[in-house]
């Protein structure tokens, strides 16, 4: 067979060398005058080839750069919030379970100063299908590197910092891990009884911080911020056996990456904190007359601030007795005020010596750092000085509240029931 003769057209209308064939695969030949010879009794015969010369992979190009366009388009009238409901629906839709608790007010502080910074609400399980992504060598290597970081104060000094100290950003942290609803029950169950929660404290502290954010974490929102922020943290929080453990675990992340304060819910108060925190970049409270205690349910700081990391490491160490068998105990030392008070005695130099009282001002690598004793912010009574509680009861109903107190640490002990048998478990 001779080759055909050149096309009067050009190169682009060139008859292509690769071998025709028909449907059933039988091979076309050509003429001498370049005709293809078809087979025998195949007058209605269809060639297939697939002919793609320079004009048609640039008509492709173009119209892979047109469907670009229009996606981008698209993704630039597509809000935030509708990529958020967006995201959040198809994750239902995925779990096919019902919505998770929303971030509430969480969601309209955002992580520091940045509205949109935590994902989509996220429920419980698909948290933990991420979590398995992550091998445990990777959790403890980015657990390493975050604590062998340099102890320095990560916030923007002329941003956060005056002339005498620290700035303590405007936000008040309440946690309740099982959510408003269950919040809202032993509340009423407590009110039936006559003893416990009780809501008024908790929107006392609300109302007299009113120019404050008020963040309010519930699980689902405890995840997705753990996830999102310090997500080599999360099987551990998860591994809790109780809810009080996992609740005591995230106060310094939020106070790490937040700053701000935190009080528990059954804290009472009688007027805002700022004359108690001004010019400091971190506020402990001790309960003893010993002074040699750091309670973790009254605490105050920059976002930032290395005690975090202190007592983050501490608590890393102190996993495999958590996963225990749970008691009061446990709670105190893996997750409490006793590891908060024995932190503090490896952070402050000064407070090392036996009988050195934790409470007064401190400067601590140019950190000021103010602990208040028994007696003023928060804690008139030890907890258990029934007589001091009930003459204090008696004070506050006669409107006689003494200046150096904030508020009323009303020691309800609440969390003591969930380690009991039967009490809450973590989810």
């Amino acid at each position: 067979m001779t080759d055909p003769p050149p096309s009067p057209l050009g190169t682009s209308t060139a008859i292509p060398a690769s071998p025709l064939r028909t449907q059933r695969g039988q091979r076309l030949e050509r003429g001498p005058s370049g005709a293809l010879l078809l087979p025998a009794h195949s007058p209605n015969l269809i060639v297939q080839q697939s002919v793609r010369g320079p004009s048609s992979r640039k008509w492709l190009l173009l119209q892979a750069c047109f469907l670009l366009l229009l996606l981008a388009s698209a993704a630039l009238l597509f809000t935030q919030s509708e990529r958020t409901a967006w995201v959040s629906k198809l994750l239902q839709k995925q779990s096919n379970t019902s919505p998770a608790p929303a971030f509430q007010v969480v969601r309209m502080a955002g992580l520091l100063g940045r509205p949109d910074s935590l994902p989509p609400v996220m429920q419980p399980h698909s948290v933990k299908k991420d979590i398995r992504r992550r091998t445990e060598e990777q959790n403890k290597l980015d657990s390493e590197a975050f604590l062998r970081e340099p102890h320095k104060l990560d916030w923007r000094p002329d941003l956060n910092r005056g002339k005498d100290g620290g700035t303590i950003p405007k936000i008040l942290h309440h946690i309740f891990l099982d959510g408003e609803a269950e919040y809202n029950k032993e509340v009423e169950a407590a009110k039936a009884i006559g003893s416990g929660f009780r809501r008024e404290w908790r929107d006392s502290c609300i109302s007299n911080h009113s120019d404050w954010k008020y963040m309010f974490w519930d699980k689902a929102a405890a995840l997705a911020f753990l996830q999102a922020h310090y997500p080599w943290y999360l099987s551990t929080f998860l591994s809790y056996p109780k809810v009080v453990l996992q609740g005591d675990a995230l106060r310094p992340f939020l106070l790490h990456a937040f700053g701000g304060l935190y009080l528990d819910l059954d804290v009472q108060c009688f007027r805002p904190s700022d004359p108690w925190l001004a010019g400091a970049d971190l506020v402990l409270q001790s309960e003893y007359r010993e002074q040699r205690d750091i309670v973790n349910s009254i605490m105050a700081s920059v976002p930032g601030h290395p005690f975090w990391k202190l007592i983050i490491g501490r608590m890393l160490s102190k996993m495999e007795g958590a996963r225990g068998i749970v008691n009061s105990d446990v709670v105190l030392e893996s997750t409490g005020p006793r590891l908060y008070g024995s932190v503090f005695q490896q952070y402050a130099p000064q407070a090392q010596p036996l009988g050195t009282s934790f409470v007064g001002k401190w400067q601590v690598d140019g950190s000021n750092v103010w602990v208040y004793g028994l007696g003023s912010w928060f804690v008139p009574c030890e907890w258990n000085n029934q007589p001091c509680h009930v003459a204090f009861a008696q004070a506050v109903q006669e409107g006689r509240v003494p200046e150096p107190l904030a508020g009323y640490h009303q020691y309800s002990g609440s969390w003591l029931r969930t380690i009991k048998k039967g009490g809450r478990k973590a989810a």
